[in-house]
């Protein structure tokens, strides 16, 4: 059945099947990587069950996004048509490609949902699952002696998270804060939506749900935020080395730092740098520009770096690309979790240039 589940989500996010209409050599190595691994029998029931399946999702995906976005019909159309259904191309990523068809880019755009897609299916299974299963990941690498937030078997202190076991972005992630001697007032990661319940209810919903539950990490006073570095690792051959990073804080009233302003970041020292031209514009996806932290270093950067490079090493191959979530509080960096589909688009928007994929990665 999972195999079936992984099937199914590579031909609704993979656009068409076929490797020739893509100009970034990197993705075509990467479609014909996952289409051999069908019985070539298959081969041409794949390419109709993705032209079927795909443009149905891109229609609604698009269509969500002109609502928001409030485009109107001719938006609509060019998001939908244009990019959508004739490119794969995320909404989201879509004046991006209008940019490249203007020659602003030199390069073909790395378009994130067919990336992490391809991905995601090339990575060695038991890894994917590994980054999967937060409590699999957690207890792994704190057998390695890796610098991790910790699981807590209990209800401690004044406050705690909860999180999904399964699952990313931030999704279900709540902090709990004690509101009274046995009263956890809850705040979701995004808004301000707000409940309050006994901690047997709590505790009872944690196990119901499979939740994990974590301390909420105090902050660094010389940041007066909880930023959180999301760095990108690649392994060619037995070597892993830090192909980028990027630092990013949570939004006013939020929890997650998913949708609050971002910077790149310095892979050598650490230090914090300025917003990039596409941050000056619309490109950045509504994302204020202003970052409180730009021009500083992150402590201790040069010491959690060999803690990520050495855990991709120590996956099982094969492992192109492993992203990392390490926050930044009080008590200096720990680790969230690792995540095989990787979102570029941060990335990518800040200068206005494609990720470039080292050679060899497949």
């Amino acid at each position: 059945m999972t195999k079936l589940r992984r099937a199914f989500a590579y031909l609704l996010r993979m656009g068409f099947p076929w490797p020739g209409q893509r100009a970034d050599p990197w993705s075509r190595a990467a479609r014909h990587a996952v289409l051999a691994r069908w019985p070539a029998a298959l081969s041409p029931l794949i390419w109709v069950a993705s032209s079927l399946i795909w443009p149905v999702s891109s229609l609604i995906l698009s269509l969500n996004s002109a609502r928001e976005a409030r485009v109107g019909p001719r938006g609509l159309w060019l998001i939908c048509w244009r990019a959508a259904l004739t490119r794969n191309i995320p909404p989201r990523e879509f004046v991006l490609y209008q940019l490249h068809l203007r020659g602003a880019l030199d390069k073909p755009w790395r378009f994130e949902t067919e990336t992490s897609t391809l991905l995601g299916q090339i990575t060695n299974p038991q890894t994917g699952q590994l980054s999967r299963d937060k409590r699999a990941f957690h207890d792994w690498m704190a057998g390695r002696g890796a610098p991790i937030v910790p699981l807590l078997d209990a209800l401690q202190g004044d406050a705690v998270v909860s999180k999904p076991r399964y699952g990313g972005r931030g999704m279900r992630l709540t902090a709990w804060y004690r509101h009274a001697r046995d009263r956890w007032q809850g705040q979701e990661a995004f808004g301000p939506g707000r409940e309050t319940l006994a901690g047997a209810d709590l505790h009872a919903r944690i196990r119901a749900q499979d939740l994990l539950l974590q301390p909420l990490i105090p902050t660094d006073p010389a940041f007066g935020c909880l930023p959180v570095a999301r760095v990108i690792t690649c392994r060619k051959s037995d070597t892993a080395d830090v192909l980028d990073a990027l630092v990013q804080i949570p939004a006013k009233g939020d929890l997650a730092s998913h949708r609050g302003a971002f910077r790149r970041v310095q892979v050598t020292t650490g230090e914090i740098l300025r917003a990039g031209p596409g941050q000056r514009s619309l490109l950045s996806g509504g994302l204020r520009p202003e970052m409180p932290l730009e021009g500083q270093s992150l402590p201790h950067w040069a010491e959690i770096l060999p803690h990520l490079t050495q855990a991709h090493e120590a996956m099982p191959p094969p492992c192109p690309l492993v992203g990392w979530d390490v926050i930044w509080g009080r008590d200096g960096p720990q680790i969230l979790e690792a995540n095989i589909g990787i979102a570029f688009t941060l990335f990518q928007i800040d200068r206005l240039e494609p990720m470039d994929l080292p050679e060899g990665l497949i």
